[in-house]
C-alpha cells in the first residue's frame, strides 16, 4: 500500500560510518531509557551487518521487560524525536526517527524474553558470519526496492519467505553448535556446569548404556556415573545433521574401564562402540536426548558376554 507521506525505499551500498550512527544513537538511549533496557540494546537489520547492502536507516533493538512496563519509554523517546506507530503491536512497541518521510533510526522495543527478540538477534548474526547468505539477501532486496519503491508493506511481505528460511537455517546451525560442546566440554572435557546452559530442566535423557534420566539434576548424576566408570571416555562425533529443532549425530564412543560400573568391578578393559544420538532442542536447550549404541563389543570387554554370544 503506497502512503504519499513515507520515504521512498531506497537499498544503499555499505557505509562504514553506521555502526558509529548505531554507538552514538544507542549511548543517547541508554540515557534515556536505561532502566528498561533489560536485554541490552542492540544494532539489527542489515546496517548491522558489515559489507551489506542495506537502507541507510538504523535500526536499533532495544529488551524490554514487558510490553506493558515499556509504555513509561514513550516519553523519552519523543524527547529524543522518536514518532510512535502501533505497527505489530501484539509484539514490539515500534518507533522512527524523525518521521517517515525522511527516517534515519527504526526503534523495535521487545520483551526480551520473546521469539520476535530472539528471531531478530538470530538474523542479523547469520547473516554476519554467511557471506553468502548475506549477498543473496542483498540481491533481494535490491530487486524488491527496484518493484516495491513506494510500498513499505508490499517489500516487508516479499521478504518474509527468505526471512523465515535463514531464521530455520540459524536455528539448525546454532543447534549444531549447541550439540558439539554437550560433546566436547560437557562430556569429553568433563565440564558438567555447563548442563545448566546447555540441557533443560525438563531433559529426558536416554543414554547409550540403557539407563533414563529425568531432568538436568538425573543427567548429571549419569553423567558423574560414567566418569567413575570411565575417567578418560571420550565422544567422537563422527557425522551430525541438523534440521529445524533436531540434530542426529552418528558417535564412537571409547574409555577404560577403571571404575565401578553397577556391579562390575573394575576390569581395566578398554572399550569401544558406535551409536547415534536423536536430539529435540527449543529456546536453546535441550530438550529430548535419546542415545543408542551397539553394545556388544562393551559388554563383550566387560566379560559380561562370550564372543560367541554375539554369533549364530
Amino acid at each position: 500500500m503506497t502512503d504519499p507521506a513515507d520515504e521512498p525505499i531506497r537499498v544503499a551500498p555499505y557505509d562504514s560510518e553506521w555502526p558509529a550512527r548505531f554507538n552514538r544513537e544507542r549511548d543517547l538511549l541508554h540515557r534515556a531509557i536505561g532502566p528498561w533496557a533489560l536485554g541490552g540494546i542492540h544494532h539489527v537489520g542489515s546496517t548491522a551487518v558489515p559489507g551489506l547492502d542495506a537502507k541507510p536507516i538504523i535500526d536499533l533493538l532495544v529488551g524490554v521487560e514487558d510490553l506493558e512496563v515499556s509504555r513509561a519509554c514513550f516519553e523519552p523517546l519523543a524527547d529524543l524525536g522518536y514518532l510512535y506507530d502501533p505497527y505489530l503491536a501484539d509484539e514490539m512497541h515500534w518507533f522512527c526517527k524523525p518521521d517517515p518521510s525522511r527516517r534515519t533510526h527504526h526503534l523495535h522495543l521487545v520483551p526480551h524474553d520473546s521469539p520476535r527478540y530472539r528471531d531478530e538477534l538470530a538474523f542479523r548474526d547469520h547473516l554476519r558470519e554467511s557471506s553468502e547468505k548475506a549477498r543473496d539477501y542483498a540481491e533481494l532486496k535490491h530487486r524488491l526496492a527496484a518493484r516495491f519503491e513506494h510500498d513499505r508493506e508490499g517489500y516487508t511481505d516479499a521478504k518474509a519467505d527468505f526471512i523465515q528460511r535463514t531464521l530455520r537455517e540459524a536455528e539448525a546451525a546454532g543447534n549444531e553448535a549447541l550439540i558439539r560442546r554437550f560433546y566436547d566440554e560437557l562430556w569429553n572435557r568433563w565440564q558438567l556446569g555447563l548442563a545448566d546452559e546447555l540441557v533443560s530442566d525438563a531433559l529426558r535423557f536416554r543414554g547409550s548404556l540403557g539407563s533414563v534420566s529425568e531432568g538436568r539434576e538425573d543427567f548429571k548424576r549419569y553423567v558423574e556415573v560414567v566418569r567413575a566408570a570411565f575417567p578418560d571416555w571420550h565422544n567422537r562425533v563422527d557425522e551430525m545433521l541438523a534440521v529445524d529443532d533436531r540434530v542426529v549425530t552418528r558417535m564412537t564412543w571409547s574409555g577404560t574401564h577403571r571404575g565401578v560400573l553397577g556391579a562390575i568391578e573394575p576390569t581395566g578393559a578398554h572399550v569401544e562402540y558406535s551409536g547415534a544420538a536423536f536430539f529435540r532442542l527449543s529456546g536453546g536447550l535441550i530438550e529430548e536426548a535419546w542415545v543408542v549404541g551397539d553394545t556388544q563389543e562393551l559388554w563383550q570387554a566387560l566379560g559380561l558376554l562370550s564372543p560367541s554370544a554375539t554369533h549364530g
